[in-house]
């Protein structure tokens, strides 16, 4: 039974812990937020059209030779 006491106990330090940490957590400004948003749209959309590209110059390839 003392087992499960330890683990129930250990349990409920890791979750203050969490507690504790996510008091320490701060969200960006609205305007730094837009701009990481704008960051990871283009470069979204920039590996977008890259694999798109890579893609067709390869199929190309390969119906070349067979």
């Amino acid at each position: 039974m003392t087992a499960k006491v330890g683990f129930v106990q250990r349990i409920k330090n890791y979750l203050e812990d969490v507690k504790k940490e996510f008091g320490k957590l701060s969200s960006p400004p609205g305007s730094e937020l837009l701009g990481y948003t704008y960051v990871v749209i283009a470069t979204t959309f920039f590996f977008t059209v890259f694999i798109y590209i890579t893609d067709l110059i390869l199929t190309f390839i390969v119906q070349q030779i067979y």
